[in-house]
């Protein structure tokens, strides 16, 4: 293999688990190992000292991609709430996604603030979880199944 052939192979994983069976195998094969550190040493930000999958993925720049939401649509409006009537304000210092009274809102994101989703259903809250000192409000769909969770705002009224 020649390193443009190694170069080439490595701009075709896409998952993590591709980087990992891919790292395996390039630590197994001692000249294919020399081989990936030299082609290494042409890209400065790759630190050499790292892991081997994490350096394949320092190569591709997988780290900051995974970060950026492809599409965020960051809509803060005020709204009458579907499931209770009640008028809700906006977020302020958060978006506000779901009523901080009922804590109901509707499926309109695949990933939070991508605004992606044609479903439109309600979304019920489930159960709450927390991470540290973020609270989270996990949901259901009615209508798809759909389920993810979103931040709780200072505001909302935790019960379920």
């Amino acid at each position: 293999m020649t390193k443009q052939e190694l170069q080439l192979a490595l701009y075709t994983l896409q998952t993590r688990g591709q980087i990992k069976r891919f790292a395996k195998q390039i630590e197994s094969e001692k000249s294919l190992l020399l081989l990936f550190q030299s082609l290494m040493e042409q890209y400065p930000y790759v630190d050499r000292k790292a892991a081997l999958k994490k350096q394949i993925r320092m190569f591709l720049d997988r780290s900051q991609k995974a970060q950026i939401r492809k599409n965020p649509i960051f809509v803060d409006e005020a709204f009458q709430c579907e499931n209770c009537g009640k008028s809700v304000p906006i977020g302020g210092v958060m978006i506000r996604d779901h009523c901080p009274f009922c804590l109901w809102g509707r499926h309109l994101d695949n990933v939070p603030g991508d605004r992606a989703s044609t479903c439109g259903g309600m979304m019920e809250p489930q159960y709450f979880s927390s991470a540290g000192d973020t609270q989270w409000i996990h949901y259901s769909c009615t209508q798809c199944s759909h389920e993810f969770r979103v931040r709780a705002h200072p505001d909302d009224i935790l019960e379920c």
